[in-house]
Protein backbone atom coordinates (compact mmCIF):
# COMPACT_ATOMS: atom_id res chain seq x y z
CA UNK A 1 0.00 0.00 0.00
CA UNK A 2 2.86 2.38 0.65
CA UNK A 3 4.18 1.72 -2.85
CA UNK A 4 0.94 2.96 -4.37
CA UNK A 5 0.98 6.05 -2.22
CA UNK A 6 4.57 6.85 -3.13
CA UNK A 7 3.98 6.32 -6.84
CA UNK A 8 0.91 8.54 -6.68
CA UNK A 9 2.91 11.36 -5.09
CA UNK A 10 5.80 11.05 -7.50
CA UNK A 11 3.55 11.26 -10.54
CA UNK A 12 2.69 14.88 -9.73
CA UNK A 13 -1.01 14.26 -9.03
CA UNK A 14 -1.05 15.67 -5.54
CA UNK A 15 -4.02 18.01 -5.92
CA UNK A 16 -1.91 21.14 -6.37
CA UNK A 17 -2.30 23.63 -9.18
CA UNK A 18 -1.33 22.34 -12.62
CA UNK A 19 2.15 23.07 -13.87
CA UNK A 20 3.97 22.71 -17.14
CA UNK A 21 7.12 20.60 -17.64
CA UNK A 22 9.39 23.36 -16.36
CA UNK A 23 7.57 23.35 -13.03
CA UNK A 24 5.92 26.74 -13.48
CA UNK A 25 2.35 27.04 -12.30
CA UNK A 26 -0.09 27.58 -15.15
CA UNK A 27 -3.53 29.10 -15.09
CA UNK A 28 -6.46 27.07 -16.48
CA UNK A 29 -7.33 29.98 -18.80
CA UNK A 30 -3.83 29.89 -20.26
CA UNK A 31 -4.09 26.17 -20.93
CA UNK A 32 -7.32 26.34 -22.96
CA UNK A 33 -7.96 29.83 -24.32
CA UNK A 34 -10.51 28.47 -26.83
CA UNK A 35 -12.76 26.88 -24.20
CA UNK A 36 -14.90 30.01 -23.84
CA UNK A 37 -15.50 30.14 -27.59
CA UNK A 38 -16.53 26.48 -27.68
CA UNK A 39 -18.87 27.03 -24.75
CA UNK A 40 -20.46 30.03 -26.49
CA UNK A 41 -20.89 28.12 -29.76
CA UNK A 42 -22.54 25.17 -28.00
CA UNK A 43 -24.88 27.39 -25.99
CA UNK A 44 -25.93 29.40 -29.02
CA UNK A 45 -26.42 26.41 -31.32
CA UNK A 46 -28.41 24.33 -28.83
CA UNK A 47 -30.59 27.26 -27.76
CA UNK A 48 -31.24 28.26 -31.35
CA UNK A 49 -32.20 24.71 -32.27
CA UNK A 50 -34.50 24.37 -29.25
CA UNK A 51 -36.30 27.67 -29.88
CA UNK A 52 -36.87 26.88 -33.56
CA UNK A 53 -38.03 23.35 -32.72
CA UNK A 54 -40.40 24.67 -30.05
CA UNK A 55 -41.85 27.19 -32.50
CA UNK A 56 -42.31 24.57 -35.22
CA UNK A 57 -43.88 22.00 -32.91
CA UNK A 58 -46.09 24.59 -31.23
CA UNK A 59 -47.21 25.95 -34.60
CA UNK A 60 -47.90 22.47 -35.88
CA UNK A 61 -49.97 21.65 -32.81
CA UNK A 62 -51.97 24.87 -33.18
CA UNK A 63 -52.52 24.13 -36.89
CA UNK A 64 -53.88 20.69 -36.03
CA UNK A 65 -56.03 22.07 -33.22
CA UNK A 66 -57.61 24.91 -35.22
CA UNK A 67 -57.35 23.30 -38.67
CA UNK A 68 -55.41 26.21 -40.19
CA UNK A 69 -52.63 24.27 -41.88
CA UNK A 70 -49.67 26.50 -42.70
CA UNK A 71 -50.52 29.63 -40.70
CA UNK A 72 -49.41 28.73 -37.17
CA UNK A 73 -46.52 26.63 -38.43
CA UNK A 74 -45.09 29.67 -40.19
CA UNK A 75 -45.79 31.95 -37.23
CA UNK A 76 -44.18 29.49 -34.84
CA UNK A 77 -41.16 29.03 -37.06
CA UNK A 78 -40.56 32.77 -37.37
CA UNK A 79 -41.15 33.21 -33.65
CA UNK A 80 -38.59 30.50 -32.87
CA UNK A 81 -36.02 31.96 -35.26
CA UNK A 82 -36.60 35.47 -33.86
CA UNK A 83 -36.24 34.33 -30.26
CA UNK A 84 -33.13 32.33 -31.13
CA UNK A 85 -31.48 35.27 -32.87
CA UNK A 86 -32.38 37.63 -30.00
CA UNK A 87 -30.88 35.26 -27.43
CA UNK A 88 -27.81 34.72 -29.61
CA UNK A 89 -27.15 38.46 -29.85
CA UNK A 90 -27.49 38.84 -26.07
CA UNK A 91 -25.06 35.98 -25.39
CA UNK A 92 -22.50 37.28 -27.88
CA UNK A 93 -22.67 40.77 -26.34
CA UNK A 94 -22.17 39.30 -22.86
CA UNK A 95 -19.25 37.20 -24.08
CA UNK A 96 -17.63 40.18 -25.83
CA UNK A 97 -17.95 42.30 -22.68
CA UNK A 98 -16.41 39.51 -20.61
CA UNK A 99 -13.48 39.12 -23.01
CA UNK A 100 -12.94 42.89 -23.06
CA UNK A 101 -12.95 42.99 -19.26
CA UNK A 102 -10.48 40.09 -19.11
CA UNK A 103 -8.21 41.85 -21.61
CA UNK A 104 -8.29 45.04 -19.52
CA UNK A 105 -7.50 43.08 -16.36
CA UNK A 106 -4.69 41.26 -18.15
CA UNK A 107 -3.15 44.55 -19.35
CA UNK A 108 -3.34 46.02 -15.86
CA UNK A 109 -1.68 43.07 -14.12
CA UNK A 110 2.12 43.10 -13.58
Amino acid sequence: MTDMRNSHQSSGHDGKEPSDRSGKKTDAKEQKPYAGWIDLALQVSFTFAITVLAGVLGGRWLDNTFDMSPLFLLIGTFWGVGCGIYWMVLKIKQFAELKEKEAQNHEGSP
